[in-house]
């Protein structure tokens, strides 16, 4: 009876209640619930990279330009000097003849970079050097003279997929970081903007840079031969006609690529996601759509790590220059 009656207790043991039961029921719910939300977090982070290019795409512009020299006493500019063929004229050294006389074209050097549009979409950030390129150092080696002064002769921005250019103009740009503002021209104009950080971040987290490094180059070489062969044929093979006929065929589309954060200083923020000129000015995101510091420079002969300005900085430009951009 000892034995049976053990048994029995064993075995009451195992029957479940229906007060345990539905305590059972709402702890099972629990945990699916639990299990749930965690999954659904899973995907969004093994989707994030996918989520951010496509919210930020239309962001980020292709910024093409150029500069010329004018004489800071007339205000004429730098022109190439042209023979009786209406060609230009060679100097003895076998470059261009230049002169500040005659109506031939105007100098013009030629450059392109990132930007990415925030506040309410009509402004947009860069870099310094390539809102002010002639305050690079390759680029103010090449300077004619103190009796000249370089002037932006035209820049402007392009969005992914859209066939129009917008002129765009320098409102102005940082004397202590590799940072500038500029703001589309047309009235009412305005990108999609990309909420900044003010966070900042930190080591070891996925970051994502997105711009147009090798400007021109790497378009084309997304293209296929057709459009090669029509450039060509209508003789659109000049720095600005390339540029429009990508964005009239929707060839106009920033490149991507994930890094992750190796070094946080207090002026820069070192990431190895891949970028090379033209990137320049693009934003670097977090896994939030974030901007978290501002594309501006690589390491020279080594790929591993690259440089952005922290978007602590942007901030404090955009707060320094608030009068300048209500009135412009």
């Amino acid at each position: 009876l000892d034995s049976v009656s053990q048994s029995l207790a064993s075995t009451q043991d195992e029957i479940v209640t229906s007060t345990q039961l539905e305590d059972f029921q709402n702890r099972l719910s629990e945990d699916v619930l639990s299990n749930l939300t965690k999954l659904k977090s899973l995907e969004a982070q093994s989707n994030w990279t996918e989520n951010v290019i496509s919210n930020s795409a239309r962001s980020v512009v292709f910024l093409q330009g150029a500069f010329g020299y004018r004489e800071i006493a007339t205000g004429r500019p730098l022109r190439m000097r042209l023979d009786r063929a209406q060609r230009p004229q060679l100097a003895p050294n076998g470059q261009p003849s230049l002169t500040l006389d005659g109506d031939g074209p105007v100098v013009e050097q030629q450059f392109t970079g990132t930007g990415f549009a925030i506040a309410d979409g009509s402004v947009l950030a860069t870099n310094r050097h390539v809102a002010v390129p002639w305050s690079s150092n390759s680029t103010s080696a090449a300077s004619p003279g103190p009796e000249f002064e370089p002037y932006i002769v035209r820049m402007v921005a392009y969005i992914a997929n859209s066939p129009q250019a917008h002129e765009v103009r320098v409102i102005g740009a940082s004397d202590d970081h590799d940072l500038a503002l500029l703001k589309f021209s047309e009235l009412n104009k305005r990108a999609e903007p990309l909420p900044l950080s003010e966070s900042t971040e930190r080591h070891g987290r996925s970051v994502l840079v997105i711009g147009y490094p090798t400007g021109l180059r790497s378009m084309v070489a997304r293209t296929n031969k057709s459009f090669i062969e029509q450039l060509q044929q209508q003789r659109k093979t000049g720095f600005w006609d390339i540029a429009q006929q990508l964005a009239i065929n929707n060839q106009i589309q920033p490149l991507s690529s994930l890094g992750i954060v190796a070094q946080i200083t207090p002026d820069f923020i070192v990431y190895d996601a891949a970028t090379t000129q033209g990137g320049s000015g693009g934003p670097v995101l977090n896994a939030r759509g974030e901007v978290v510091a501002v594309n501006t420079a690589i390491i020279p002969g080594y790929a591993g790590s690259n440089l952005g300005v922290p978007t602590q900085h942007l901030l404090e430009l955009v707060d320094d220059m608030q009068q300048q951009l209500d009135n412009s």
